[in-house]
Protein backbone atom coordinates (compact mmCIF):
# COMPACT_ATOMS: atom_id res chain seq x y z
CA UNK A 1 0.00 0.00 0.00
CA UNK A 2 1.31 3.43 -0.96
CA UNK A 3 1.80 5.76 2.01
CA UNK A 4 0.74 9.38 1.68
CA UNK A 5 3.76 10.95 0.05
CA UNK A 6 4.02 14.57 -1.04
CA UNK A 7 6.31 14.14 -4.06
CA UNK A 8 6.63 17.88 -4.69
CA UNK A 9 7.78 18.42 -1.10
CA UNK A 10 10.24 15.53 -1.40
CA UNK A 11 11.70 16.94 -4.62
CA UNK A 12 12.27 20.25 -2.79
CA UNK A 13 14.05 18.37 0.02
CA UNK A 14 16.18 16.60 -2.61
CA UNK A 15 17.06 19.96 -4.22
CA UNK A 16 18.00 21.43 -0.83
CA UNK A 17 20.30 18.48 -0.11
CA UNK A 18 22.06 18.89 -3.45
CA UNK A 19 22.59 22.59 -2.75
CA UNK A 20 24.43 21.63 0.46
CA UNK A 21 27.17 19.89 -1.50
CA UNK A 22 30.36 21.83 -1.05
CA UNK A 23 31.57 21.88 -4.64
CA UNK A 24 29.64 23.84 -7.23
CA UNK A 25 31.11 21.46 -9.81
CA UNK A 26 29.30 18.49 -8.19
CA UNK A 27 26.04 20.43 -8.14
CA UNK A 28 26.33 21.15 -11.87
CA UNK A 29 27.17 17.53 -12.66
CA UNK A 30 24.23 16.28 -10.59
CA UNK A 31 21.95 18.80 -12.29
CA UNK A 32 23.16 17.50 -15.67
CA UNK A 33 22.57 13.90 -14.54
CA UNK A 34 19.07 14.67 -13.31
CA UNK A 35 18.21 16.46 -16.58
CA UNK A 36 19.51 13.50 -18.57
CA UNK A 37 17.77 10.73 -16.61
CA UNK A 38 14.61 12.80 -16.48
CA UNK A 39 12.02 12.09 -13.84
CA UNK A 40 13.00 8.44 -13.44
CA UNK A 41 14.66 9.09 -10.07
CA UNK A 42 11.49 10.81 -8.86
CA UNK A 43 9.01 8.28 -10.29
CA UNK A 44 10.69 4.87 -9.91
CA UNK A 45 9.69 2.43 -7.18
CA UNK A 46 12.27 1.36 -4.60
CA UNK A 47 11.28 -2.30 -4.80
CA UNK A 48 8.96 -4.58 -6.67
CA UNK A 49 6.92 -6.02 -3.85
CA UNK A 50 4.54 -4.66 -1.25
CA UNK A 51 6.17 -7.23 1.05
CA UNK A 52 9.41 -5.24 0.82
CA UNK A 53 9.38 -1.44 0.82
CA UNK A 54 8.24 1.56 -1.17
CA UNK A 55 6.88 -0.42 -4.13
CA UNK A 56 5.08 2.53 -5.69
CA UNK A 57 5.89 5.30 -8.18
CA UNK A 58 8.09 7.77 -6.30
CA UNK A 59 9.16 5.12 -3.81
CA UNK A 60 12.82 5.45 -4.77
CA UNK A 61 12.92 9.15 -3.89
CA UNK A 62 10.92 8.59 -0.72
CA UNK A 63 13.17 5.75 0.43
CA UNK A 64 16.38 7.59 -0.47
CA UNK A 65 15.40 10.68 1.52
CA UNK A 66 14.46 8.58 4.54
CA UNK A 67 17.75 6.69 4.33
CA UNK A 68 19.64 9.97 4.08
CA UNK A 69 17.92 11.33 7.20
CA UNK A 70 18.62 8.14 9.17
CA UNK A 71 22.17 7.97 7.80
CA UNK A 72 22.82 11.52 8.98
CA UNK A 73 21.59 10.65 12.49
CA UNK A 74 23.81 7.56 12.64
CA UNK A 75 26.83 9.49 11.37
CA UNK A 76 26.24 12.26 13.92
CA UNK A 77 26.39 9.61 16.65
CA UNK A 78 29.11 7.29 15.42
CA UNK A 79 31.12 9.19 12.79
CA UNK A 80 30.78 12.94 13.46
CA UNK A 81 33.96 13.75 11.55
CA UNK A 82 32.52 12.51 8.24
CA UNK A 83 31.97 15.12 5.55
CA UNK A 84 28.34 16.14 5.06
CA UNK A 85 28.82 15.73 1.31
CA UNK A 86 29.60 12.03 1.83
CA UNK A 87 26.40 11.56 3.80
CA UNK A 88 24.35 13.31 1.11
CA UNK A 89 25.94 11.59 -1.91
CA UNK A 90 25.77 8.11 -0.39
CA UNK A 91 22.35 8.49 1.18
CA UNK A 92 20.60 10.11 -1.74
CA UNK A 93 22.21 8.02 -4.48
CA UNK A 94 22.83 4.59 -2.87
CA UNK A 95 19.91 3.12 -4.86
CA UNK A 96 20.26 5.31 -7.97
CA UNK A 97 20.72 2.15 -10.04
CA UNK A 98 17.07 1.31 -9.43
CA UNK A 99 16.13 3.79 -12.14
CA UNK A 100 17.35 1.21 -14.64
CA UNK A 101 19.81 1.58 -17.49
CA UNK A 102 21.40 4.70 -18.92
CA UNK A 103 19.63 4.08 -22.22
CA UNK A 104 16.24 4.68 -20.60
CA UNK A 105 15.11 1.15 -19.72
CA UNK A 106 13.26 1.08 -16.39
CA UNK A 107 14.57 -1.46 -13.85
CA UNK A 108 11.08 -2.30 -12.62
CA UNK A 109 8.18 -2.95 -14.97
CA UNK A 110 4.58 -3.53 -13.86
CA UNK A 111 3.57 -7.12 -13.17
CA UNK A 112 0.89 -8.40 -15.54
CA UNK A 113 0.05 -11.80 -14.07
CA UNK A 114 -2.71 -11.69 -11.45
CA UNK A 115 -1.21 -14.55 -9.42
CA UNK A 116 1.96 -12.47 -8.91
CA UNK A 117 -0.10 -9.45 -7.88
CA UNK A 118 -1.99 -11.63 -5.41
CA UNK A 119 1.36 -12.35 -3.74
CA UNK A 120 2.16 -8.65 -3.38
CA UNK A 121 4.37 -8.30 -6.45
CA UNK A 122 3.49 -5.12 -8.30
CA UNK A 123 6.75 -4.81 -10.27
CA UNK A 124 9.34 -7.21 -11.59
CA UNK A 125 12.81 -6.80 -13.03
CA UNK A 126 12.84 -5.65 -16.62
CA UNK A 127 14.05 -8.61 -18.71
CA UNK A 128 15.50 -6.18 -21.27
CA UNK A 129 18.19 -5.05 -18.80
CA UNK A 130 20.96 -7.57 -19.20
CA UNK A 131 24.01 -5.70 -17.93
CA UNK A 132 24.64 -8.19 -15.12
CA UNK A 133 25.02 -5.40 -12.56
CA UNK A 134 23.46 -5.17 -9.13
CA UNK A 135 21.57 -1.96 -8.51
CA UNK A 136 24.47 -0.75 -6.30
CA UNK A 137 26.98 -1.37 -9.09
CA UNK A 138 24.65 0.41 -11.50
CA UNK A 139 24.44 3.32 -9.02
CA UNK A 140 28.19 3.95 -9.04
CA UNK A 141 28.28 3.37 -12.80
CA UNK A 142 25.68 6.09 -13.39
CA UNK A 143 27.45 8.52 -11.04
CA UNK A 144 30.75 7.79 -12.79
CA UNK A 145 29.18 8.26 -16.23
CA UNK A 146 28.21 11.80 -15.21
CA UNK A 147 31.69 12.38 -13.71
CA UNK A 148 30.36 12.72 -10.17
CA UNK A 149 33.46 11.94 -8.18
CA UNK A 150 33.20 9.60 -5.20
CA UNK A 151 35.91 9.08 -2.62
CA UNK A 152 37.06 5.52 -2.01
CA UNK A 153 34.97 5.26 1.15
CA UNK A 154 31.85 6.64 -0.61
CA UNK A 155 32.32 4.24 -3.51
CA UNK A 156 32.60 1.25 -1.17
CA UNK A 157 29.68 2.43 0.98
CA UNK A 158 27.35 2.50 -2.03
CA UNK A 159 28.60 -0.82 -3.40
CA UNK A 160 28.29 -2.55 -0.02
CA UNK A 161 25.12 -0.94 1.32
CA UNK A 162 23.13 -4.16 1.03
CA UNK A 163 25.94 -6.63 1.64
CA UNK A 164 23.86 -8.77 4.01
CA UNK A 165 21.08 -9.30 1.50
CA UNK A 166 22.75 -10.04 -1.82
CA UNK A 167 25.10 -12.97 -2.20
CA UNK A 168 27.07 -11.15 -4.87
CA UNK A 169 27.87 -8.39 -2.36
CA UNK A 170 29.44 -10.74 0.20
CA UNK A 171 32.82 -9.88 -1.35
CA UNK A 172 32.60 -6.53 0.47
CA UNK A 173 32.07 -8.04 3.91
CA UNK A 174 35.75 -7.91 4.88
CA UNK A 175 36.39 -4.55 3.25
CA UNK A 176 33.72 -2.55 5.05
CA UNK A 177 34.56 0.81 6.57
CA UNK A 178 32.63 2.92 9.06
CA UNK A 179 30.70 4.76 6.35
CA UNK A 180 29.75 1.44 4.72
CA UNK A 181 28.35 0.01 7.93
CA UNK A 182 26.42 3.14 8.79
CA UNK A 183 24.88 3.40 5.32
CA UNK A 184 23.97 -0.28 5.50
CA UNK A 185 22.25 0.13 8.87
CA UNK A 186 20.50 3.32 7.76
CA UNK A 187 19.12 1.42 4.76
CA UNK A 188 18.12 -1.62 6.85
CA UNK A 189 16.48 0.39 9.61
CA UNK A 190 14.58 2.55 7.10
CA UNK A 191 13.35 -0.52 5.28
CA UNK A 192 12.26 -2.24 8.48
CA UNK A 193 10.39 0.84 9.66
CA UNK A 194 8.52 0.98 6.33
CA UNK A 195 7.10 -2.51 6.67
Amino acid sequence: MKPKVDTEKEIKIFDELILKLSERDSQDKIKNMMETIGDRYFTSPASGSTNKHDAFPGGLLHHSLQVTANFKKLCNLFYPEVQESSVILCGVFHDLGKIGSLDGKELYVPVKEQWKKDRGNVYEYNPDIRDGLTHAQRSVRILSYFEIQLTDIEYLAILAHDFLFLDENQIYRNKMNKLSYLLHWADVSTTLLDK
